[in-house]
This record gives structure tokens, C-alpha cells and sequence, in this order.
């Protein structure tokens, strides 16, 4: 019997929420499953934002809710799996890049963790340059959980979004006088 981890909690906040729609980037949340011994063996997609459709060039309604076995050849599926792992289990950061054959692009990566057992993979085409076809030499492991209890706190993951996802990003805050006028 394997272990699912339950629903994330950072879904109902709605500075994630608006972020997590408007990010000008492809955003996939995904949640890991383990087997009994606690050890990952596949994770199913479960959102993706708007931009994913244009920025990977494929619906990802067909494979959300489904395991990554299902959808990828299995070797396929368990690197991805390995790759993953440190982050929905230690709350490291990892970017990479990859290239897709299929598309001819290199795509930067970078994987972040609101909570123990679910990730976020943003997606930015980098290009169409041919990088071996594999993950680049640039991956980087940052140990940097914020983790209380399992869980990050929804402004720390937020800010962690924006300070890793592969594509442009700037906050801006207007301010207003008494009446609300900018």
C-alpha cells in the first residue's frame, strides 16, 4: 500500500492564488507519493497554471491527477522522482535546465516545496540551444526548508516563488491616499 500526502494548504491563499495564475511562466504543482517506508516512488501533477499550455506547448488536462508512471515511461517517471525528492523531503531548492528533443528548446527549471510531500515546477523556455539532452551542469542544491511543522508559511513561499521562477517577475505595491485613489 502506498501513502498519499494530503491536499496543499498554500492553494487557498490568494496572493499565491494570483500569482500562481498571472505568473508569466509555466506552473505545475505536483504532489509526491511515497510507499510504506516513506521512500517517493512517483507523484501526480495536480494544477497547472494558465501559461502552461503556451510556454511547455501541450494541455496539461490530461495527465493532472494521474501518476507520472502513468503518462512516462517508467525509467522516465523514476528519474524525475529522484530529482524531486530532495526538495517535497528537505525543502531544497533545485534548478536545472532540460532539453526537449521533441520541441527543440531548452527549458530552465526550478523546483520549489510549500510543504512536505508537494512541489512546484516552473517552466521558461530558455531556447533552442541543445544541451546534451539531459539535465545541464548547473544544478543547484540550496538546503534552505522554512518548514514549521511541515508546512511553509504562505508569505515565505511566495516570496520564495518569486525570488526562483525562471521567468521575469517584479513586485510592485501602489500606493493609495485616504480615499483609494493611487
Amino acid at each position: 500500500m502506498t501513502q498519499e500526502t494530503g491536499p496543499y494548504s498554500i492553494a487557498d491563499d490568494p496572493a499565491f492564488r494570483t500569482l500562481f495564475t498571472a505568473m508569466p511562466c509555466a506552473c505545475m504543482v505536483h504532489r509526491m507519493i511515497f510507499d510504506e517506508s516513506g521512500n517517493a516512488i512517483d507523484y501526480v501533477p495536480i494544477e497547472a497554471n494558465p501559461w502552461f499550455s503556451r510556454e511547455v506547448g501541450f494541455d496539461p488536462a490530461p495527465i493532472l491527477g494521474k501518476r507520472a508512471t502513468e503518462y512516462l515511461p517508467e525509467g522516465e517517471a523514476l528519474h524525475w522522482v529522484s530529482v524531486f525528492t530532495p526538495t517535497v523531503l528537505e525543502g531544497r531548492t533545485v534548478t536545472l535546465s532540460v532539453y526537449s528533443p521533441r520541441k527543440n528548446e531548452t527549458y530552465r527549471v526550478a523546483a520549489i516545496s510549500p510543504e512536505r510531500g508537494i512541489f512546484l515546477a516552473m517552466f521558461s523556455v530558455a531556447g533552442n540551444l541543445r544541451d546534451g539532452g539531459q539535465e545541464s551542469n548547473d544544478t543547484q542544491w540550496m538546503n534552505d526548508a522554512q518548514w514549521i511543522n511541515g508546512l511553509m508559511p504562505a508569505r515565505d513561499f511566495i516570496e520564495k516563488m518569486l525570488m526562483t521562477m525562471p521567468c521575469a517577475a517584479a513586485l510592485h505595491r501602489i500606493d493609495c491616499d485616504g480615499e483609494g485613489v493611487p
